[in-house]
């Protein structure tokens, strides 16, 4: 704790432990290069909806249509928008804090 600049902690509230343990146990089992490409890989099909609409249409037509037989495309609104913006940010500051 003291490494990340947390002094004086005597007490971590973990609410789900077993996702934490799973975690820690794939941290362990897969190199460090895994984690960068699977990361950046997740981040850049989690915004292929907010690049340009060939690129859109590319993963669209691959999983949605492909994958799950989707018909067409559901419309973004504002808090998707929002939510998934700030999912993809975080996992995008983690992937390149990794380099």
């Amino acid at each position: 704790m003291n490494e990340s600049g947390l002094q004086n902690v005597d007490t971590v509230i973990v609410g789900q432990p077993e996702f934490l343990s799973a975690l820690n146990a794939n941290l362990k089992k897969f190199p460090l290069e895994d984690w960068k490409n699977y990361l950046i890989y997740h981040f850049t099909i989690g915004m292929a909806a907010y690049l340009d609409d060939a690129t859109y249409q590319e993963m669209f037509s691959f999983y949605a249509q492909t994958i799950k037989g989707v018909k067409q495309p559901k419309p973004i609104t504002m808090l998707t928008t929002i939510c998934r913006t700030t999912n993809w940010l975080f996992l995008f500051a983690i992937s390149f804090s990794l380099y």
